[in-house]
């Protein structure tokens, strides 16, 4: 990112002739491959990648992620009304475990918020997608963020009648006292 290039090709050793790129994709350092090719590709390339990304969070694609993500693909990827809702959280509202799965794998930020102030864990307690809540959580989810409408998860969960997500967040240390601000 300060401008080192990913296309020089090493002069010496074991890996002469190689690029940082080949060198990363020969030992299967996918994090590493990921980050190479993003600093390779422009703006409009970017952007292309990321809302294929987005598209199969959606879809609930796993393999597509992990293998958009491998070609430079963000995790953190937004989209939708005006960029602004995460692939997580779009995976986790269709009730996609396996795509949440695999963003969190990734690296994506488990607490990422879209325009309106929700989480994927908020957005999993609401439709009552246990499996995801209990993978956000594992993953690094703040319990007890307050949602854009002033509800956390555990609130949301017992609004919506949600009993398993409830029991999960509450396990999982969730304030049962906070109200509504």
């Amino acid at each position: 990112e300060a401008g080192a290039d990913a296309t020089l090709r090493a002069t010496g050793g074991d890996c002469k002739g190689q690029t940082a790129l080949e060198m990363a994709e020969e030992r299967y350092h996918v994090d590493v491959v990921a980050l190479l090719r993003r600093s390779t590709l422009g703006v409009e390339a970017q952007a292309a990648l990321d809302k294929q990304l987005i598209d199969a969070a959606e879809e609930g694609d796993a393999a597509a992620i992990e293998r958009l993500a491998g070609e430079g693909a963000s995790p953190d990827a937004k989209g939708g009304f005006a960029g602004s809702f995460p692939a997580v959280c779009r995976a986790a509202e269709q009730g996609h475990t396996a795509a949440v799965e695999a963003l969190l794998r990734l690296g994506a930020d488990p607490n990422a918020t879209a325009s309106a102030g929700g989480t994927a864990l908020t957005t999993a307690a609401k439709y009552g997608h246990a499996e995801i809540v209990a993978a956000l959580l594992e993953g690094g989810a703040a319990v007890d963020t307050v949602h854009g409408n002033g509800r956390t998860a555990l609130m949301l969960a017992a609004c919506y009648g949600q009993a398993e997500c409830t029991r999960l967040l509450l396990e999982a240390g969730a304030d049962a006292t906070l109200r509504i601000t």
